[in-house]
């Protein structure tokens, strides 16, 4: 037996799809532009990849708290597919909330 779909279903699968599709050529095309030379020598730079580190493991975070405290965001939203993206800063509000 064929299970049925609303077509509203089906053109949000698509539409997911497509965005997959096209991030990953656009990823996949800029690499294989680049020689492995231009991929290592901005791995020489200690300092540029400190400062990237440093950005994405704990500036990132820190924004994510800063905007969930100016923006406090309800259950519902708190449940969507971001969850795991604020979990951590979500956390530490409601901490700072209960004391």
């Amino acid at each position: 037996m064929v299970e049925t779909v609303s077509f509203v279903d089906f053109l949000e699968t698509i539409g997911v799809l497509a965005a997959l599709t096209f991030v990953l050529s656009s990823m996949l095309g800029m690499g294989f532009s680049l020689t492995v030379r231009e991929i290592i020598e901005p791995l020489k730079n200690i300092r540029l990849v400190i400062l990237a580190l440093v950005a994405n493991f704990v500036l990132v975070p820190l924004l994510a708290l800063v905007l969930l405290l100016i923006f406090p965001l309800s259950e519902g939203l708190f449940s969507s597919p971001f969850r795991e993206a604020f979990k951590s800063a979500y956390l530490l509000k409601q901490k700072w909330s209960a004391t």
